[in-house]
């Protein structure tokens, strides 16, 4: 059984770092080193190092084999496997748990020794490193590895928890025996009291405890048979019975929500670790703002707090390129990473600690973390030497004692029975066969083809895309360009640029805001006839798809791109709201004349100046939209803004303009469903969290915050809704494979990645209503029977209404594309509506100063 406290770090860890493993290679044709490292696919922080280290040196390159997030079991089979290969593996960073026996792959001579290279590293600051952490690794006197992350256990509560239950006198840090005298206490003067002292516990803390000398790995010795293990033993006994059962732990965070165990008040103290900074409020992250959160930790007999090593870099002793190996690890040592990269634990760089420290003090709406800092701070001070441990013998310690505690057996044969399991744990030898088997995959199609490809970090779905793409064509190999989270303009400039310039990827994926003119890059050349590929292949269906949605990208005949998402516009809000304000509204939705009647009457009836009709991000191209009205004619440089109709269009907004909360109004509530909640708020337009998934989600919110289902209120011409195209793609004309450029896009455009989850379990994160319509009815279908939680709200989840999935669905049937608007002429209409806001030029003068402007540009 895997240890309680391991699983819980996993839990909160977010995009959880682990284990690589790579191949030396030298490539006879320019020298250069060639390192292939194993690694999981969500490791974020991982693979930016690596992309950052290969464009550093130029002279090493290390290449990626990517594991997926449901590959956790094999990867850490494929890592151990290797180890133990004759060719073995480079470099190994990774957690203890990936390889629990760890000490006995060191004395097989597994791991070179790291001395001469760690103390010659000039690279590194030796005072500005936890030397009590550094010296994990170090094994029977000699360096095997270098230690970049670790956590302290730790005892979550707040002080409202602790007054509630009449518990006082704890200092910050507490031992085992205090524990067990609170849990004796409250135990007799709450006899009748179901709430849990603890959320859960690992026998093994209480041996930890006792300090690093019980556990022996270097003599293979254990001192378990003693009175300290004893006394250990009866403590977590009187601890125990305060404990929530592990199913009903796993019940309560199946959603991996630990902080709700303070929130429901399941338990007094939640028992996890101190990770970083930024992950330290997590507990208390759903908590209320006004808590005064207490953190306490179980010190040791010698009064030290004891760590535990999360991540660490190693060395294969066959490793033929120590040196340029090595050069990695210490990357992972510097500073810069370990403040920017660290979410599994505490850096062991001083320095980027308090970086990260320095950055959580300065967020505004962070409290909790002003309060728990210090608190760490002070444990920092008092930390104990670490040394290696064997995550799989103090997994079977924990086993054992579980199971003599259920069978009522004594201290004694306790104490004698884990004696004897460690004495057996020393006896066991590594495993020498790998357990390492490929996935089955199509090997039928020989195609061979080298593609690129840019895409943002978090798009699950591309990544999804690219795993399915590789094992059903294994001929096919792909460069990816991967930008950060933060970095979408300079993706765009990237894109656009390298587009422009001839160049750029094979496969383009862009969004709204890639292209100034999206018109002028389809008519320059750029995109492939994506037709002329739909006609060779007797597989592909438009029928499959919403079809005039899915020709949007069709210009003078040609099919340059295809879209993979779209949302339709709504608004959202509930009966109960409309009937509270006395708002009637048909279900067949709103047209701009019912929408523009609907805000004068509101703004002539509301008393209440403090309240709303739309939310804030409702404006005047959303309008645009709604209408379906052409005003520009980008192919034959025509405008149609000086037009009655768009004059007409521009006094309705400033008719309605009042009933729309403004930005600093709607910037006084973590969102509208909050707004909506104390009746400030009516109605929200929302466009980009369509997708059924998101449906089901929001409905649950609507639902937790005001009690009442969510309904959709459409915004309509002539019976059509006009959809925002999210995401397309497309096939760059320049590239050399357009037949398996066109594979990728048939697996982006299936039913598997474009429903919520892949086969595979893997999120695809598809916010918007997905064009392939299989994806979006069987997902639709799927929600009217879930009400398990999955989306990391604080409100239950709640099954899809019927009345909510059958609106959605008559809509997505008669949804049309939005007529086309550069980003340019985005940007003058969006001027000049500044100015007609306020007073400063009439709906006739903006509407000839729009279309002056937008002629120009069309001139250029």
């Amino acid at each position: 059984m895997k240890a309680l406290k391991t699983i819980l770090v996993l839990i909160i860890v977010i995009g959880l770092t682990v284990n690589t493993a790579c191949f030396s290679n030298v490539n006879t044709k320019d020298g250069n080193v060639k390192l292939t490292i194993y690694v999981m696919e969500n490791d974020t922080f991982l693979r930016n190092v690596i992309r950052k280290f290969n464009s550093d040196h130029k002279e090493i390159t290390i290449e990626e084999k990517i594991y997926y997030s449901d590959q956790y079991e094999k990867y850490s089979e494929d890592i151990q496997a290797s180890l133990l290969s004759d060719s073995g593996s480079d470099i190994v960073v990774t957690s203890p748990v990936r390889i629990p026996m760890l000490s006995k792959y060191i004395d097989n001579g597994y791991f070179g020794e790291l001395d001469d290279l760690y103390n010659n590293d000039k690279n590194i600051n030796k005072d500005d490193i936890y030397n009590e952490i550094m010296n994990y690794g170090i094994y029977k006197g000699k360096r095997y590895l270098i230690p970049l992350s670790y956590t302290i256990d730790a005892l979550f509560t707040t002080r409202s928890i602790l007054d509630e239950k009449g518990i006082t006198g704890l200092d910050s840090d507490v031992s085992w025996e205090d524990i067990s005298q609170i849990c004796s206490e409250y135990q007799k003067k709450n006899q009748k009291e179901s709430q849990y002292i603890l959320s859960n516990l690992e026998p093994s803390s209480l041996i930890r405890g006792l300090g690093n000398n019980i556990i022996d790995l270097e003599n293979k010795a254990a001192k378990l048979d003693t009175a300290a293990v004893k006394e250990a033993i009866k403590l977590y006994k009187t601890i125990n019975k305060s404990v929530i059962p592990d199913k009903v732990f796993y019940e309560k965070i199946k959603d991996g929500d630990i902080s709700a165990i303070l929130r429901n008040k399941d338990a007094i103290f939640l028992n996890s670790a101190i990770t970083s900074p930024r992950n330290l409020r997590y507990n208390y992250s759903l908590l209320n703002t006004g808590i005064q959160p207490q953190i306490y930790t179980a010190c040791t007999v010698e009064n030290k707090i004891s760590p535990k090593v999360t991540l660490f870099g190693a060395i294969n002793s066959k490793c033929t390129h120590k040196k340029e190996a090595y050069e990695f690890i210490s990357t992972l040592l510097s500073k810069d990473y370990q403040a920017n990269n660290f979410l599994n634990g505490l850096p062991i760089s001083k320095s980027a600690y308090e970086q990260e420290k320095d950055r959580c003090l300065e967020e505004k709406a962070n409290n909790s973390i002003k309060t728990l800092l210090p608190q760490v701070d002070g444990y920092l001070e008092r930390l104990d030497f670490c040394k290696i441990e064997d995550v799989r013998l103090f997994d079977l310690i924990d086993t054992k004692i579980r199971e003599c505690v259920s069978k009522n057996d004594n201290d004694d044969n306790i104490a004698k029975s884990l004696q004897e399991t460690a004495e057996n744990y020393f006896k066991e030898t590594v495993a020498a066969v790998s357990k390492n088997q490929s996935e089955a995959i199509d090997t039928n199609n020989s195609i061979k083809a080298q593609l690129s490809i840019i895409y943002m970090d978090y798009n699950s779905r591309i990544k999804n895309a690219l795993r399915k793409c590789r094992e059903l064509y294994p001929g096919i190999e792909f460069t990816e360009t991967v930008f950060g989270n933060e970095q979408y303009s300079e993706m765009n400039t990237k894109l656009s640029t390298e587009l422009m310039a001839g160049a750029g990827p094979d496969i383009i994926i862009f969004g709204a805001n890639t292209f100034k003119s999206l018109y002028k890059v389809a008519g320059s050349g750029i995109f492939t006839d994506l037709n002329e590929l739909i006609s060779k292949d007797n597989e592909f269906n438009r029928s499959d798809y919403y079809e005039d949605i899915f020709d949007c990208g069709i210009y003078d005949n040609k099919r340059f791109y295809i879209p993979l998402e779209f949302s339709i516009p709504y608004f959202r809000t509930t009966d109960l709201t409309l009937k509270k304000n006395n708002i009637a509204i048909e279900q067949s939705g709103l047209t701009l004349d019912s929408l523009h009647k609907l805000a004068q009457d509101f703004i002539k009836n509301n008393d209440n100046k403090n309240k709303s009709l739309f939310w804030c991000n409702f404006g005047f191209l959303t309008m645009m939209q709604i209408s379906g009205d052409n005003f520009i004619d980008i192919k034959n440089r025509k405008t149609y803004f000086n037009t009655k109709k768009f004059i007409d269009l521009l006094k309705i907004y400033k008719d309605i303009y009042p009933s729309i909360a403004t930005y600093d109004t709607c910037a006084k509530y973590n969102s509208y469903t909050d707004m909506t909640k104390e009746d400030k708020l009516i109605m929200a337009y929302d466009f980009s969290n369509e997708s059924p998934w998101q449906l089901w989600t929001y409905n649950s919110i609507y639902n937790g915050v005001t009690g009442d289902d969510m309904d959709i209120i459409p915004l309509t011409n002539n019976g059509d809704c006009y959809a925002r195209i999210g995401d397309c793609i497309g096939i760059n004309s320049f590239c050399k494979s357009k037949d398996a450029a066109f594979k990728f896009i048939k697996i982006i455009l299936s039913r598997d990645l474009q429903k919520t989850s892949d086969s595979y379990g893997s999120y695809n994160l598809n916010l918007l209503l997905p064009i392939n319509k299989q994806a979006y009815n069987e997902d639709i279908n799927s929600y009217l029977s879930n009400n398990s939680s999955g989306f990391g709200s604080e409100y239950p989840a709640k099954e899809l209404p019927k009345k909510l999935a059958e609106k959605m669905n008559s809509l997505v049937e008669k949804a049309k594309p939005e007529k086309d608007m550069d980003i340019e002429v985005r940007k003058i209409v969006g001027e000049a509506l500044e100015d007609y806001s306020k007073g400063k030029a009439s709906a006739e003068q903006t509407a000839k100063t729009i279309d002056q402007k937008v002629t120009l540009y069309l001139n250029e």
